[in-house]
């Protein structure tokens, strides 16, 4: 599969993704118990970690498909896409900072990192479609 068809594949992927976790995040959340808004808060930070992947990963292709030499690792690729004038300061700050915490999650299992980025989700959101919109504009 090329560059460019791979770009397509994560492209679709993510902007269903973006849709899902759009929807999740603007739910009605008063409406649940305390136990019930847990697993729906715990959804919503999976969809979060779903969408990270995939707009790393959307940026990596992107970036093949324009004849970069791209880096190997999720952090490298997005500074890459920033230093090369793809996306502003921003929502280059927003997304490493997504990344960071969608690292911290995965591997550190602490309360206070989970609301810390459950707090963020719309913020990282709007860097996550901003990105799609910039890569399916070009």
């Amino acid at each position: 599969m090329s560059a460019k068809e791979r770009l397509d594949y994560f492209l679709n992927d993510l902007a269903k993704a973006l849709v899902s976790f759009k929807e999740i995040i603007e739910s009605d959340l008063t409406r649940y118990d305390e136990k019930e808004l847990d697993w729906i808060k715990n959804g919503q930070i999976q969809k979060f970690e779903i969408c990270m992947e995939l707009t790393w990963k959307s940026i990596r292709f992107f970036l093949l498909t324009e004849d970069y030499e791209v880096p190997d690792s999720p952090k490298k690729i997005i500074k890459l896409f920033h230093s090369e004038g793809f996306i502003p300061e921003t929502e280059f700050n927003i997304l490493f900072e997504a990344l960071e915490n969608r690292n911290l999650l995965s591997h550190m299992c602490k309360l206070e990192l989970f609301e810390k980025a459950f707090e963020q989700l719309p913020v990282y959101l709007s860097a996550m479609q901003y990105v799609l919109n910039k890569i399916q504009d070009r």
